[in-house]
């Protein structure tokens, strides 16, 4: 009996999910919600009272999805700019497959939960700083703006792709690497030395 509540949890907030990135907050409706995984509305508020306390359960999900990229790559070894590299990527891809995140970014920019980037925005700083005092950034790039530049980046991918279907939106992560090679290029001591 737990296990399918729990899959009847879960399957109510992945088709929320969907609707909250789809259509946002306020144009998301339990009733939408219910019928897209085909349950009565009150199967779905047994297992969520509320519309808040669904976005809620979606939003602590994305986070915990989020919380553990940055952990991932910020701990995987190596020079400073490969770990904020494999930062980044691994933020797009994110973006680009898992709905859940999707959600949780419109939803905290949305309902003023907090923003996304307080999540990966304080490790990318300092793995820049790691990297500028390890010599890996070009002397006249400071890592406070180099983290600046990469933040804008990141939250205007969101907001370009948001713009368009992100249902039609092929290769994301693809798309930000070159973007974040040229990035590179602009502030990597290597870059400059080659």
């Amino acid at each position: 009996m737990q296990e399918r509540a729990l899959r009847t949890r879960h399957a109510l907030m992945t088709a929320a999910a969907e609707q909250f990135d789809r259509c946002g907050y306020a144009g998301t409706s339990l009733a939408r919600v219910s019928k897209t995984v085909d349950m009565t509305m009150g199967a779905l508020t047994f297992h969520f009272r509320s519309k808040c306390d669904l976005a809620n359960v979606v939003e602590a999900r994305g986070r915990e999805t989020l919380r553990a990229a940055v952990a991932g790559a910020v701990s995987s070894g190596g020079p400073a700019l490969r770990r904020l590299s494999e930062l980044l990527l691994e933020l797009a891809r994110l973006l680009e497959q898992d709905v859940v995140v999707r959600a949780t970014v419109r939803l905290s920019t949305e309902r003023g939960t907090g923003c996304w980037s307080q999540i990966w925005l304080p490790e990318m700083r300092k793995l820049l700083q790691e990297a500028s005092d390890e010599g890996q950034l070009k002397r006249s790039v400071s890592a406070e703006k180099a983290a600046d530049m990469i933040g804008f980046l990141l939250v205007g991918m969101d907001a370009n792709l948001r713009a368009q279907d992100w249902s039609t939106s092929t290769h994301v992560t693809e798309r930000l690497e070159q973007v974040w090679q040229l990035t590179l290029a602009a502030i990597s001591a290597e870059a400059a030395a080659d």
